[in-house]
């Protein structure tokens, strides 16, 4: 196919069509080598997020599960949406830690980011490779004034 050009703009519907769709590959290309980008950065190890960086995790993938290690008085309070709640305090949260599915994506955080920091080494020892841990907690989140239940 021939693009004739005059000046720097194309001449004819076909090389516009040519243009536009050379454009859309690049730009999903993009988008994929993004996604691929994070995936492998998960691969690393747990990753640091910003409450507004979970939120956009959140809402491009709405299977990850956020895991909040707060007491459930924290949780009672206010939460994000669909948390799953796992007591830090709990005698029994390194089992119930163990239990949960390793092939999953976590969002993990508690209140300021220390409880959720020590969850990390537990998780990493049990297996657990895709674990994003919004590192100031769910106080950033609300300050953020993102939403909460």
């Amino acid at each position: 196919m021939n693009i004739t050009m005059v000046g720097s703009a194309p001449t004819n519907k076909t090389s516009i069509s040519t243009l536009s769709a050379l454009l859309i590959m690049f730009m999903l290309a993009f988008a994929c080598n993004t996604a691929a980008l994070a995936q492998s950065a998960l691969s690393e190890g747990p990753v640091e997020v910003t409450p507004e960086e979970a939120a956009q995790l959140l809402e491009q993938n709405p299977n990850i599960v956020v895991l909040d290690v707060r007491t459930p008085v924290e949780f009672y309070i206010s939460h994000i949406e669909n948390a799953v709640n796992v007591n830090y305090y709990s005698f029994t949260f390194k089992s119930k830690i163990k239990n949960l599915d390793r092939n999953k994506i976590y969002l993990l955080h508690c209140q300021t980011g220390v409880r959720s920091g020590k969850t990390l080494p537990i998780m990493t020892e049990a297996g657990f490779t895709q674990i994003y841990h919004m590192t100031d907690g769910f106080k950033a989140w609300e300050n953020a004034n993102l939403p909460t239940t």
